[in-house]
């Protein structure tokens, strides 16, 4: 028999990495020693009207991805020449070294010029729709004390690229409208495809989800497991849904709920 279970997750996209350029010269402000970076989320309302996701867009001080870029093929084609081979794609490299060459050029000079704007680059994140065919199965491999190992079958939806996108041409519209500055989008055109870097944001939720019929979850609303007595799950894997945010804070207010549940259970 092989057990599964939904699954669901935060993702971090840095996939875009497009360059904010204000109007003015800021820093990124800092608190006890550390960094500190805003972030903007749409309203409920826009949500409904555009169809998009819960997500936010954080911004942080950086160069602008084609210089990134640049230095990624440099070192590419370095290690590639080292080792006694031609590199693969070399004309794709040369393009992008010679875009991160002008886009340093024009820092060069806006900085002679006393112009220079401050370069953020943004991370998007998102919490995507649960997906019922994303679950956790166990396979028939084990580990080294027997146990059998997990394989994870993580769904995107089929909309994420079409509303990453719109989320950033919104923001994009709101920067021009205010002129508080500009927003460029990297694509496959440019030699990134935005797709091709994002990443999970380390938190591992619905794997035992809420919910009152034992068809469609694991726990009831006590986060009691359906048909066991005696058994609470309290944890991150009871959310249903889930958004961008950092779960802890709800964890620790769903454990609260929990404890004093089991109490009342108690007299």
């Amino acid at each position: 028999m092989i057990w599964c279970c939904s699954f669901s997750g935060r993702i971090k996209r840095r996939g875009l990495r497009p360059s904010l350029l204000p109007r003015t010269r800021k820093r990124s402000a800092r608190t006890l020693g550390h960094g500190v970076a805003g972030y903007i989320a749409p309203t409920a309302e826009l949500r409904r009207q555009e169809g998009l996701p819960a997500f936010c867009i954080t911004f942080a001080p950086g160069d602008p991805y084609d210089i990134i870029k640049a230095k990624e093929s440099l070192r590419s084609i370095y290690r590639t020449f080292k080792s006694g081979h031609v590199p693969d794609h070399l004309l794709f490299h040369v393009r992008l070294i010679l875009a991160g060459v002008e886009s340093r050029a024009i820092q060069g000079y806006q900085k002679f010029m006393h112009n220079k704007p401050v370069d953020v680059l943004t991370t998007y994140s998102v919490g995507c729709p649960p997906d019922p065919e994303s679950r956790v199965t166990l396979t028939g491999a084990v580990d080294e004390l027997g146990l059998r190992r997990v394989k994870l079958d993580w769904r995107l939806p089929g909309d994420f690229e079409r509303t990453m996108l719109r989320a950033h041409e919104i923001l994009a519209e709101e920067l021009g409208r205010n002129g508080l500055g500009r927003l460029r989008m990297n694509s496959k055109e440019t030699g990134y495809d935005p797709m091709a870097d994002f990443s999970h944001g380390h938190h591992h939720m619905g794997t035992t989800r809420m919910h009152g019929d034992p068809h469609q979850g694991a726990v009831d609303e006590h986060c009691r497991v359906h048909g066991i007595a005696n058994l609470f799950i309290g944890g991150s894997s009871v959310f249903p849904t889930y958004s961008f945010d950092n779960p802890t804070m709800t964890i620790v207010a769903l454990a609260l709920k929990l404890s004093d549940h089991l109490k009342s259970l108690n007299g």
